[in-house]
């Protein structure tokens, strides 16, 4: 199993943070390590549901149509989520054991 197979697997981190049942998830690169138009390393992957990552509730068969996708802006997926992508990301790290990549290790050092 590869490691986003195994990201992947966890099901959407927003969705399990909420209570609902396990909802399969696509993976999102966070864009903190490297900027826009950059894909971060697959170290920095996190598992959202495709209407959290990329769609909102532009599906009418998603049940929560109030759901915000993060390609929608960091401050409205804050707004609505009140979490950033790195919070997430070292929520995805503990659940499955793997160290914090680097920069991930130098925001939390910030953050304290």
């Amino acid at each position: 199993m590869t490691h986003l197979d195994c990201v992947r697997a966890l099901g959407c981190i927003i969705c399990h943070r909420m209570g609902r049942n396990y909802v399969p998830a696509e993976i999102h690169h966070c864009r903190f390590p490297v900027g826009m138009g950059q894909r971060a390393p697959d170290e920095y992957a996190i598992p959202l549901a495709p209407a959290i990552h990329r769609l909102g509730a532009m599906t009418p068969e998603w049940p929560w149509q109030d759901d915000v996708p993060i390609h929608a802006g960091q401050r409205r997926f804050r707004a609505r989520y009140g979490v950033w992508e790195q919070e997430l990301l070292k929520e995805v790290c503990d659940e499955l054991g793997f160290g914090y990549p680097l920069a991930l290790q130098r925001w939390l050092a910030n953050e304290r």
